[in-house]
């Protein structure tokens, strides 16, 4: 069991140097956000020699990342402010006054570093106490890494094409076959990774708890390229929306539940680009309510493998792992793109012990049947 003490060197706000007073109101894809939890990721990075003597890091290498930190943050002021709701105001706003700052805690951890970055499932609370404050900790849950490399994609991308014609998928509301176009020439990586992913989660918790028999699965949506007129790519707000995949709730632990799910994921993207990103969009809040009294377990994605975190390097080189450790408040998988190359990606879960050991065999398993 790695050590979970923290010592607290430094807690401090890092303000940008100079900027002016700014307030922007709350717009209809904040509001759709603000009572979600925020994603909290964790970088790991091994320091050069040089720079991991305390003396040196605490003397140079901090200063150095708190002024980057207020540069950085006088670009970007509202970072640093605060949401506030007005009184009388119909919705809420950010607003950043000149002192607001951001607030940075310096920590140092006897967790065994090595341990840290093993994939293998662990005890999820590990890297919860390396974020402040401490959440409850989480009972019997562990938190693993699996990775999906590019002979692995290619692999599933071949089972799910041979399938295509031969298996229906059925929609969740109707209960009538689906119309799904014909076969597409290529599927994407989010595609295969959602639906494999889904499909072995559903059928560890069906195998180790056999009345969670019904699921469900959604994923956020970029919007921004996708409106009309098309927001530009360095627009600071939240731009993205989240979409429900009309599948049948028992389909995922069908015998074919891997082919049915990728379908059904890629006939939603292929809906929203020719329908656009708002089709349907009233029904969605009605749906997931609907789900819920049906005792669907909806599961959902955080992170992506386009974010290129591996490629943020602050003059360490890349982060030996990334981990998104907010996947444990919800049935969310993580997802990031491979650190070791340049295709495959990574998928981070916390689930109960016996369905996170159920699940692994079973991940690892369907990837070596042809």
């Amino acid at each position: 069991m790695a050590s979970h003490n923290l010592k607290i060197h430094e807690q401090c706000t890092v303000a940008p140097p100079s900027a002016p007073q700014t307030t922007l109101p709350f717009l209809f894809f904040d509001l759709l956000w603000l009572r979600f939890h925020p994603v909290e990721r964790i970088f790991f990075y091994s320091l050069p020699v040089t720079h991991s003597n305390p003396s040196i890091f605490f003397t140079q290498v901090v200063p150095k990342l708190k002024t980057s930190l207020s540069h950085t943050l006088q670009h970007f002021s509202p970072l640093a402010g605060n949401v506030l709701w007005p009184y009388g105001s119909p919705n809420p706003v950010i607003q950043y006054n000149p002192g607001d700052g951001v607030s940075v805690v310096l920590a140092e951890s006897e967790a065994d570093f090595d341990h840290a970055l093993d994939n293998a499932p662990k005890d999820a609370s590990e890297s919860r106490c390396l974020l402040l404050p401490f959440p409850p900790r989480l009972e019997d849950h562990v938190r693993g890494t699996f990775v999906l490399t590019g002979a692995d994609l290619e692999r599933l991308k071949n089972r799910v094409m041979s399938k295509w014609d031969s298996v229906d998928i059925v929609k969740a509301e109707s209960g009538s076959n689906s119309t799904v176009s014909s076969k597409p020439t290529k599927l994407s990586t989010f595609v295969l990774t959602c639906a494999y992913t889904f499909v072995c989660i559903a059928n560890a918790w069906n195998g180790v708890e056999n009345e969670k028999n019904k699921f469900g699965c959604g994923f956020t949506v970029d919007c921004r390229a996708r409106m009309e007129p098309p927001i530009p790519e360095n627009y600071f707000g939240n731009c993205v929306w989240g979409n429900l995949v009309a599948a049948k709730p028992s389909a995922f632990i069908e015998k074919e539940g891997f082919v049915i799910i990728a379908k059904s994921i890629h006939s939603k993207i292929k809906e929203i680009l020719d329908k656009g990103v708002f089709h349907e969009a009233d029904d969605i809040a009605p749906r997931y309510e609907a789900l819920a009294k049906q005792g669907v377990e909806v599961l959902g994605t955080a992170g992506s493998n386009r974010f290129g975190v591996y490629g943020i390097d602050f003059g360490w080189g890349k982060p030996l792992k990334v981990e998104i450790a907010s996947v444990d408040r919800a049935l969310t998988i993580g997802l990031a793109d491979n650190r070791d190359e340049k295709v495959g990606v990574e998928v981070g879960i916390v689930m109960k012990r016996p369905v996170m050991e159920l699940f692994a065999t079973l991940f690892r398993g369907g990837l070596s049947d042809e």
